[in-house]
């Protein structure tokens, strides 16, 4: 059996200009470092659960990051009432273990970026699992799934090296002011203002 889910690579700079550190949250029942995420509720689409989950687990609100390898819609699509939705980076199948669920079963989970402003909260409120930030160099000596390891470093390198699409501009801090139209991802699809 397969669920969809949705997870979020948490991002932002805790020194303006300084390197970028993930937020991950330390699972109560697998007592490892993880994304933020869970399933996909019946009445939403990926990238709403992707936020909700965010805002459940961790309290933060956020921006989605545009993946990099997203292709513009063509002209004319949406005219029949038609949307997109803001696209994952990744999805993946997970083998999950019986848990909660009698038989062991896959996650397909739609894995987004994310970024909230400098001035975010450290410490989680209570009755919310551990949340902790952790650059690049930490993700050697953590306890977490070895592809989580993988995505999150490819992710920090790439936010690193100016590659991150976040108000319609890359997150390097660099770009004219021509450049930087205000658009933004929603979990129903990107908006121009």
């Amino acid at each position: 059996m397969r669920h969809a889910t949705a997870s979020v690579f948490l991002l932002r700079r805790p020194v303006p200009g300084g390197p970028w550190a993930l937020g991950l949250i330390r699972h109560p029942r697998f007592e490892r470092w993880m994304l933020p995420g869970g399933h996909v509720e019946p009445a939403e689409n990926p990238a709403q659960a992707a936020l909700r989950e965010l805002a459940e687990e961790t309290g933060h609100s956020a921006t989605l990051a545009a993946p990099p390898h997203r292709l513009p819609l063509p002209w004319g699509f949406g005219a029949g009432g038609e949307a997109s939705m803001a696209m994952p980076w990744w999805i993946v199948e997970e083998p999950v273990p019986a848990d909660r669920h009698p038989a062991p079963h896959i996650h397909v989970d739609h894995l987004y970026v994310c970024v909230v402003g400098v001035d975010a909260p450290r410490d989680p409120e209570e009755g919310r699992p551990a949340l902790r930030w952790f650059v690049a160099e930490d993700l050697g000596g953590l306890d977490m799934f070895d592809g989580t390891r993988r995505l999150a470093g490819d992710v920090l390198t790439r936010s690193s090296g100016g590659q991150l699409d976040v108000a319609g501009d890359t997150l390097s801090g660099q770009g004219s002011r021509r450049d930087r139209t205000r658009r933004f991802w929603t979990p129903l699809g990107r908006v121009a203002r």
